[in-house]
């Protein structure tokens, strides 16, 4: 189903690879609401998450599935296949090393899950922590306290607090509990999916890096460089350790530092964040799509003749050339949208920001403070050039600028889908933090400030920015 949908709605602007590495986040999410809803209107009265559940869930797929690729397939020509050949051949050499990558944590993943041996279960690495308390939520849903619970109506209960609502992200777990409850032992509930979201995560990460970059080089190099934290917890980890047991099981970034007083902004991002958060599985793959999306449709610019067509055309973006001579084509990364295409890919973008919610809270705000910045640049922009083009008494000009402001609507499309869609799920977020029952975790669960007032020792915002960076500085400086 999310291969699908991402190919009805965001292809051919975004490349038919982004598309399959954007089917996991999306199917994923959209598979655990549709299962949120038959649980909260039909399955109401049912305990826990029976398979009948699990059926129907995957019956709709199977149906939404079949539309979604009967319509692209209308629309579908030899230019799109020749267009996916030439990108494959293009980005061959640089989807072995991420293959490679996301077998060799699908390996990880397989070993650090919920394993049985004897009668007893055991997990691996640093999931040890993170585990337990997915497990309590999990359970809850399908034996426990909220075994007859529907989400959209009254909300999960807190199995670890008596009589308390559940203020976390949820779906993740809502969507293992839908897989243990069809039938399917825990380890494959925990484990399949966090296999398919960290590839997944790892192949849009590049993707957006190369869409920033135009350099297959670079893009390539800041994978490991984010795997490694800024590349500073893989120099930590051949400092002081360098043996492969301790590489994914150990944070080296916060373990070590190179004086032993600094302390570094980074997180390890296998051993503390992909494989215990099972949240950031979900979150960080919808977030990066989130942000390929929106930078495809702000930085492509169609011809002023046709900026404000409606009816949308195949225009090949040959903005990246190859330095050999090839066919433009070979390095197309999407169709140029006319302004008709622009508003539903921003529409388009806020409807997937909007399921960031409930997969992890923080990754909405996140995400949303870097749209906030790049919108508030853009109108900035856009007012300076008016303000220019008035000085200079050029009607076409004004005209032009004119239809720039036109643009504004771009973000506004964006806030109020990703709003619409996230407002009702951060409700309970909000409570916490403006009506907390207990005020010292209300202070440590949401807080806005600058952070090197809150990371000592280093409190000086210019060096903890570098250090937050880290190798980055240097390649991107390089290129």
């Amino acid at each position: 189903m999310g291969l699908g949908l991402s190919l009805v709605y965001l292809h051919p602007f975004l490349t038919l690879w982004e598309c399959l590495a954007a089917a996991a986040p999306i199917g994923l999410t959209l598979s655990t609401w549709i299962g949120v809803l038959f649980k909260s209107t039909l399955f109401r009265s049912v305990p826990g998450l029976p398979p009948s559940i699990g059926i129907v869930t995957c019956l709709l797929q199977i149906v939404i599935s079949i539309m979604c690729f009967v319509k692209k397939s209308q629309c579908w020509s030899r230019n799109h296949t020749k267009i996916a050949k030439a990108q494959l051949l293009h980005f061959s050499l640089s989807f072995l090393p991420l293959v490679f990558l996301s077998f060799w944590l699908a390996m990880i993943h397989y070993t650090h899950s919920l394993l049985e041996e004897g009668g007893k279960y055991h997990v691996g690495g640093s999931v040890y922590g993170d585990l337990p308390f997915h497990l309590t939520i999990i359970t809850s849903i399908l034996h426990g306290v909220n075994q007859y619970a529907t989400p959209l109506t009254s909300g999960l209960q807190a199995a670890f607090f008596a009589d308390s609502p559940l203020v976390y992200p949820w779906i993740p777990d809502y969507h293992a509990a839908l897989v243990a409850g069809s039938g399917s032992t825990f380890h494959f509930a925990l484990c399949y999916p966090g296999i398919m979201l960290t590839s997944s995560f790892f192949f849009l990460l590049f993707f957006l890096y190369f869409r920033m970059t135009q350099s297959r080089r670079i893009a390539l190099m800041s994978v490991p460089i984010t795997f490694f934290a800024g590349g500073i917890g893989g120099f930590l980890w051949l400092l002081y350790d360098g043996t492969w047991k301790t590489l994914l099981a150990e944070d080296h970034v916060l373990v070590n530092s190179l004086s032993r007083t600094i302390e570094f902004y980074w997180f390890s991002l296998p051993a503390h964040i992909l494989f215990p958060q099972r949240t950031t599985q979900f979150a960080y793959s919808i977030s990066l799509l989130v942000l390929i999306v929106i930078h495809k449709a702000y930085t492509s610019k169609p011809s002023p003749v046709t900026v404000f067509h409606r009816k949308s055309s195949l225009v090949i973006d040959d903005d990246l050339k190859g330095k050999n001579g090839a066919p433009k084509e070979h390095f197309t990364m999407g169709a140029v949208p006319n302004e008709h295409d622009t508003l539903k890919l921003f529409g388009a973008a806020g409807f997937i920001c909007g399921l960031l919610p409930l997969l992890q809270v923080h990754s909405f705000a996140a995400v949303g403070l870097v749209i906030l910045t790049v919108a508030f640049i853009h109108v900035v922009k856009i007012g300076g050039t008016v303000v220019k083009s008035m000085r200079t008494n050029s009607n076409l000009s004004w005209a032009f600028q004119i239809a720039k402001g036109h643009q504004l609507k771009w973000w506004l499309v964006f806030g109020i889908a990703s709003w619409g869609i996230g407002m009702p799920q951060n409700l309970a977020f909000f409570m916490k933090v403006l009506f907390p029952t207990h005020r010292p975790s209300a202070r440590s669960f949401l807080r806005f400030m600058l952070i090197s007032s809150d990371f000592p020792p280093q409190g000086n915002i210019i060096l903890l920015w570098l250090q937050a960076l880290g190798f980055y500085v240097p390649l991107y400086l390089a290129d």
